[in-house]
């Protein structure tokens, strides 16, 4: 459906187009910033991404689309669970995102697991619902000291009981990978 999409509206985009790789992108064992993305579009301008991501949204609302996994570097489109996106590097060996009007370095992308924004950009979609979403216990009773182990389906962190300061193994798992 997407496929078609772009197609149709002349979007340029990627995809998996291989069943092998897929079912590995969808297992979590492929790479954390290619884990849970069968499609990828880019499109030409901040205009056009509005107008796009409001058809998808309209699309897979018609077509009662709504299970899919979260996409932690990415930000979800309203309430959309197959839809997010981010502002990204394309392809190349280059994966620096420069300042705006400037050859200066801001961030490297494929390094920050969570959506980030370069500076001079706005939020094309401020007041997003999982802005308000906050964590009860994560980064204030229970803080992830060291990563022991990480896949995109989930990871093993070394942690410490804020309350009577006991350091315990702590894990998490990414909803909606195959086998979880």
């Amino acid at each position: 459906m997407v496929y078609q999409f772009c197609i149709q509206h002349k979007v340029t985009f990627k995809y998996i187009s291989n069943y092998r790789n897929l079912l590995t992108n969808l297992s979590g064992k492929s790479s954390i910033w290619s884990s849970r993305k069968s499609i990828t579009i880019y499109p030409k301008d901040v205009h056009t991404f509005k107008k796009i991501i409001a058809k998808l949204y309209s699309l897979f609302t018609l077509h009662e689309i709504h299970k899919g996994i979260a996409i932690l570097s990415d930000r979800r489109f309203k309430d959309s669970n197959v839809l997010f996106y981010r502002y990204g590097v394309i392809t190349g060996p280059d994966t620096n995102i420069y300042k705006l009007n400037s050859k200066d370095v801001e961030y490297k992308d494929y390094v920050h697991s969570k959506y980030r924004l370069p500076e001079g950009l706005k939020e094309p979609f401020p007041n997003n619902i999982d802005d308000k979403k906050e964590s009860k216990l994560l980064f204030k009773t229970i803080i992830p000291l060291k990563a022991v182990h990480s896949r995109a389906s989930g990871s093993t962190f070394i942690a410490l009981d804020k309350t009577n300061n006991q350091k315990f193994i702590l894990k998490d798992s990414k909803p909606g990978f195959s086998g979880l």
